[in-house]
C-alpha cells in the first residue's frame, strides 16, 4: 500500500467486527495511541496540549502529549495488518482490465479471505422495492389521470376554437355539418383521450404479480440490502456481493446513501470484507436427506427428523432463487464499504 492513504467517504462499518479482528491481530483492542513530542522551536498551527513547561538554563523546551482515539483509523490499520499477514488480497492490485480472468481470480480468492475490490456498483434495496410495487399501480393511477386531464384541456380547447370558426361560417349546410362533427366528437372525447393517453402511460403492474413480488420479498429476500460490485468492465459476469445490515451503515438509513450517490453510483465504490462464497459451474456437494442415517431400526425420533431434513432440502433449492449467487460471482460478508477519494 502506498504511503498516502486516500481519503474516504465511508459508507457502512461494521466496527463490531472490524474491533475483534484488531483485537485477535494485536492480542488486544488498541483504543488510543499517545505521541508525545518534544523541541525548543516553536510549533506553528494545529492543536497542540502542552503538558510540561522544563527549564533548562536559558532556553524553554516543551513536551507536548498528544491523544489520538482509535475510530475509523482502525478500519485502515486493520486492512493493512491482513495484507502483510496473507490475510487479504486487493483485488485491483492484481489484475486490470486487460489481465483478469475468471479462474485465476477465482483461485486467489480461494487463497486469500479476505477481500477489497472497487468498481462500478449497484444498490438492490428489496424492502424499498416492496415499498414501491405497493405503490406503483397507485403512481401509474395518477399519471395516467394527470394525462388524461390534460390531453382533455388540450382537446376541449381545439373543440372550442372549432366552435369559435363555425360562428363566422355563412353557410348553413355547411356550419350545420361543422356542428354535428364538433357534436360527435364531444360524445367520443373519453375515447380519444383514452386512445391518446394509452400512446403516453406505461400499463399497470396485474394486481397477482404484485402480491407476487411482494410475497416473493418477504420468503426470501426480508431486509435484504444487496450491493453488487462489478471491478472489470472487461468481465461484466463477474460481480462481488455483498448484504448491508442497516445498522452498521453510518448515515444509518440507505435511503440517504441513494440520495447522494444514487442506485448505480457514477463514482466507484470499494468493499471490504471475508469472502464466504464462491460459485462454480460444478455440482456443489449438499447436506440432503438421502445422506443421513436410514437404519432399519431407526426409531420414530430419527424418522422425525429425516422428515425435517427433506423439508430443509426443499426450502434450501427455493433460497436459491432469493441469492443470485450463481457462476462467477463471489459472495463477500462486508466489513466497510466507502469512497476513496484520491488527488
Amino acid at each position: 500500500m502506498s504511503d498516502k492513504q486516500p481519503v474516504r467517504d465511508l459508507i457502512y462499518l461494521d466496527f463490531g467486527k472490524v474491533a475483534s479482528l484488531a483485537s485477535q491481530l494485536d492480542k488486544g483492542l488498541l483504543k488510543e495511541i499517545h505521541d508525545s513530542q518534544s523541541g525548543t522551536n516553536e510549533i506553528e498551527g494545529g492543536i497542540n496540549i502542552q503538558v510540561a513547561n522544563v527549564r533548562r538554563g536559558r532556553s524553554d523546551s516543551t513536551s507536548q502529549l498528544v491523544i489520538r482515539s482509535i475510530h475509523h483509523d482502525l478500519l485502515t490499520r486493520v486492512e493493512e495488518r491482513l495484507v502483510v499477514e496473507g490475510l487479504a488480497v486487493d483485488l485491483n492490485a492484481c489484475f486490470d482490465n486487460q489481465s483478469a480472468n475468471i479462474a485465476e481470480i477465482h483461485r486467489i480468492l480461494k487463497a486469500k479471505p479476505y477481500v477489497r475490490v472497487e468498481g462500478t456498483s449497484r444498490f438492490h434495496d428489496y424492502q424499498r422495492m416492496k415499498d414501491y410495487m405497493s405503490g406503483f399501480n397507485k403512481i401509474f393511477e395518477f399519471m395516467e389521470e394527470s394525462a388524461k386531464d390534460t390531453v382533455r384541456k388540450q382537446l376541449e380547447m381545439a373543440i372550442d376554437l372549432e366552435y369559435a370558426k363555425l360562428d363566422q361560417i355563412s353557410d348553413r349546410n355547411q356550419k350545420k355539418k361543422g356542428e354535428r362533427e364538433l357534436e360527435r366528437r364531444t360524445k367520443n372525447l373519453a375515447k380519444e383521450i383514452d386512445k391518446l393517453v394509452a400512446d403516453q402511460v406505461s400499463e399497470k403492474f396485474p394486481e397477482w404479480q404484485v402480491e407476487g413480488i411482494k410475497d416473493i420479498i418477504d420468503l426470501l429476500m426480508p431486509m435484504r440490502n444487496n450491493l453488487l460490485i462489478r471491478p472489470f468492465d472487461d468481465l461484466a459476469d463477474f460481480i462481488v456481493m455483498s448484504n448491508l445490515k442497516r445498522d452498521f451503515l453510518v448515515d444509518t438509513d440507505l435511503d440517504h446513501v441513494l440520495f447522494a450517490y444514487g442506485s448505480q453510483p457514477q463514482v466507484p465504490l470499494t468493499v471490504f470484507g471475508l469472502v464466504t462464497s464462491i460459485a462454480n459451474n460444478e455440482d456443489v456437494v449438499e447436506w440432503t436427506s438421502e445422506g443421513a442415517s436410514h437404519r432399519n431400526s431407526a426409531g420414530e425420533v430419527q424418522k422425525f427428523e429425516q422428515a425435517f431434513h427433506s423439508v430443509f432440502d426443499a426450502t434450501s433449492q427455493i433460497e436459491k432463487f432469493g441469492l443470485f449467487a450463481y457462476y462467477p460471482r463471489v459472495t463477500v460478508y462486508p466489513l466497510a464499504v466507502y469512497y476513496s477519494i484520491r488527488n
